[in-house]
């Protein structure tokens, strides 16, 4: 299954969401640019056809500047050219044109057709090597470098809020942020405006600035950003952007999910230009796949090859139980368990919400099956629950040194309770190792946008680490009286294994004086694609109705709360389960 959406706007090549998710990565977006390709050769003006000109500048690298400056020549003309004689020049734009030289050629420099010539900072250690390596000391704007020989300008290139005309050509070039360089589209053009013809890009030392074809990947998600159970449909939506110099597609490009391939049809991406594509896939197995997208040139009997990151399905060794997104009191929290077969180390973990950025976790070894929990205030959490859980008469499980394993947070999320207009949820809190997303859980959740509600003072619980049907249903509000379980085991967690083809456990329970949730068990065979369940009461009215869902045969788990449809509590007594079953043409089979 397949659906395109291409919506084009105008957009800075290379520019990418730095809280982009790869996916269901937690790795930062990544870019790709076919560079097995031939330079254009294009006509330069100025002072000469054949002089060169500065075609990158990188005077701004992310980290220490030493030994990652450099400033590229490029020679656009048909034949080689000698440097000889040539000077490089740099001005600072507070002091006026004051040039001081940064590299002299040698009478044996020269730069071949269509070729580069890379001089560098000293302690370069990039590739490729450079032709020359001096200290630069390049400044971060506003500035100017030219090139001079006997006198005469051969190229400048000023960037920044530069004030004096001699620093620049027509007008300046942008100031690049820290780690893109300035360059020329394309490599060579010359056209005596340095605004027009210079560039942010990602730095290409010795290389081509842009490829006759490329594309960058702007942004990328998956929904379900997780899944603990394989064989359900995925939506991958990804934005790309055309980087070269001429536009890709449309074409049908293929969808690496793991092993498995599907193909996707891409729209036509023109330079500077967003495409945004919208596709399913369907994980036919557990662990962390790597999504891959291999794109067909036109041209060249080569590919593009994007990385857009993993997808984790399964139980992962860290997982999220229970969240407190509208806390009466004591501040939110959410809290993570370990699994219950090997130690985790936190730190090697990160989480955020659905509108935040990521936040790393502490450096916490929790043992196996043990748990922590995130709190926006620690000495706020510890007092309430301390003061609640005495009042309520509950025996609490944070005791002595499992304090220990309550940590705060810093920079706290602060989960929303109310579901925007464009989705259905309140909030989603979203786990990821150092590879990808491995878990997540939507709070507040609804059946249409802008309908989703946290319910104050009742945390969100997992029934199990593995989903039995739909995974909305794995949550439940928590059952207890004082409305969560920080750090203890879940009210809601599952029973032992089914017994026969229905169990109900506890039978009987008591949802309103003891907190307790009843467990509705039972596998839909072989031959059954879809089940629904009520409860009714002993004159055979329906009290509450429970769903159902079409995902074929298999476990199911459901809980009941003791209240009817109404949101209302009812009355003690007995009461009837009826689950029916269909098969796939909607006929009732069973029941």
């Amino acid at each position: 299954m397949l659906i395109l959406a291409a919506v084009r706007r105008p957009n800075a090549a290379g520019k990418t969401d730095p809280d982009g998710d790869r996916c269901c990565s937690s790795l930062s977006v990544a870019r790709f640019s076919s560079l097995a390709l031939v330079p254009l050769a294009l006509a330069v003006s100025g002072a000469s056809a054949q002089a060169p000109v500065i075609n990158e500048v990188y005077y701004d690298p992310e980290g220490a500047d030493a030994g990652q400056e450099f400033v590229e020549l490029y020679n656009a003309g048909p034949q080689p050219v000698s440097l000889s004689g040539v000077r490089l020049e740099f001005a600072n734009g507070a002091d006026g044109p004051v040039w001081q030289t940064r590299w002299e050629a040698t009478a044996a420099d020269t730069i071949a057709s269509a070729g580069f010539f890379l001089i560098a900072d000293r302690g370069w250690a990039a590739d490729p090597p450079p032709q020359a390596e001096v200290t630069l000391g390049l400044q971060n704007g506003p500035d100017a470098v030219r090139l001079v020989r006997d006198g005469t300008t051969l190229d400048r290139v000023g960037y920044g809020d530069l004030q004096d005309a001699e620093l620049y050509e027509s007008q300046p070039a942008v100031d690049v942020a820290s780690g893109q360089s300035l360059a020329r589209r394309p490599d060579g053009q010359d056209t005596d405006a340095n605004a027009v013809d210079l560039v942010a890009a990602e730095p290409t030392p010795g290389r081509m600035n842009f490829a006759v074809h490329a594309v960058s990947l702007v942004a990328v998600s998956c929904e379900p950003p997780s899944a603990t159970l394989p064989g359900r449909d995925v939506i991958l939506q990804f934005v790309l952007v055309g980087a070269g110099l001429e536009a890709v597609g449309p074409v049908a490009a293929r969808l690496a999910v793991g092993s498995a391939v599907t193909v996707v049809e891409l729209p036509l991406i023109e330079p500077g230009v967003e495409g945004y594509v919208t596709a399913s896939f369907r994980p036919g197995s557990g662990g962390q796949s790597s999504l891959g997208l291999v794109i067909p040139l036109p041209t060249v009997a080569d590919s593009l090859q994007l990385d857009l990151g993993t997808y984790y399905v399964g139980s992962a060794a860290l997982r999220i139980a229970e969240v407190m997104a509208a806390p009466t009191a004591g501040g939110e929290w959410i809290e993570l368990v370990a699994d219950a077969a090997r130690p985790v180390v936190l730190a090697g973990y990160r989480l955020r919400d659905a509108d935040g950025a990521w936040r790393t976790l502490p450096p916490l070894l929790l043992a196996p099956g043990e748990r922590a929990v995130l709190v926006q205030d620690r000495v706020l959490f510890q007092t309430y629950w301390e003061q609640t859980w005495q009042a309520a008469g509950v025996q609490p499980c944070i005791v002595g040194n499992d304090w220990d394993r309550i940590v705060e947070l810093s920079g706290w999320p602060t989960l929303n309770n109310s579901a925007p207009a464009d989705r259905s949820y309140a909030d989603r809190v979203i786990l990821a190792d150092t590879v990808g997303i491995i878990d997540h859980v939507d709070i507040g959740p609804g059946s249409a946008a802008g309908q989703g509600e946290v319910v104050p003072g009742r945390s969100f619980e997992r029934l199990a680490p593995v989903a039995q049907g739909r995974e909305s249903a794995n949550w439940a509000l928590c059952a207890v009286s004082v409305g969560g379980t920080p750090g203890c085991p879940n009210s809601v967690s599952l029973p032992g294994p089914t017994v026969g083809d229905l169990s109900l456990a506890p039978n009987p329970f008591r949802p309103a004086g003891g907190g307790e949730v009843l467990h509705i068990r039972f596998r839909l065979a072989a031959g059954n694609a879809a089940w629904d369940a009520r409860i009714y009461d002993l004159w055979g009215r329906a009290v509450r109705d429970l769903g159902g869902d079409a995902l074929g045969p298999g476990p199911r788990t459901l809980i009941w709360d003791g209240l009817g449809d109404d949101g209302r509590p009812l009355p003690p007594g007995g009461y009837i389960v009826l689950v029916r079953w269909q098969d796939s043409g909607g006929n009732l089979t069973g029941g």
